[in-house]
């Protein structure tokens, strides 16, 4: 197997780490927001333009961010599923992202985001870290 390039372990670290904290950050909102005592007029206001209730919201974000670690961690070691996990969640979670909200800015940033991370996981050195034989598959 090829040396893993700079570029993607820079990436996927800081992803693992990234979904790391967004995981824990939402643990902890929600159980602040359990805790309290919310009316529904003021909930609105917390989550304004969401479609989606609060706990399924909260589950889907958490089950996300988990599944970015996991994907991350075997892209990580090698494995070229894992990428293709990862692209296929990023487009369903992006598409229910943009669903669930009616401010399109708030899905810009991570639409970036990840559509970056996306090319550059599948730039050629990435092919030949994640595919042995990726010059089997070249036409030159």
């Amino acid at each position: 197997m090829e040396r893993r390039p700079i570029y993607l372990s820079l990436i996927l670290w800081f992803l693992v780490l990234w979904a790391t904290g967004c995981f824990l950050t939402l643990a902890w909102n929600y159980t602040l927001l359990k805790k309290t005592t919310i009316d529904a007029a003021l909930t609105d206001e917390i989550f304004l333009g969401t479609r989606v209730p609060i706990i399924e919201r909260f589950i889907l974000n958490e089950v996300c961010f988990v599944l970015f670690i996991v994907t991350a961690k075997f892209m990580l070691d090698g494995e070229n599923w894992a990428r293709s996990v990862y692209v296929g969640w990023i487009i369903l979670w992006l598409g229910f992202c943009g669903y669930k909200s009616w401010n399109i800015i708030q899905v810009l940033p991570n639409a970036f985001f990840h559509a970056a991370v996306i090319v550059l996981i599948f730039l050629p050195p990435a092919n030949r870290y994640f595919v042995p034989d990726y010059k089997r598959f070249s036409a030159v």
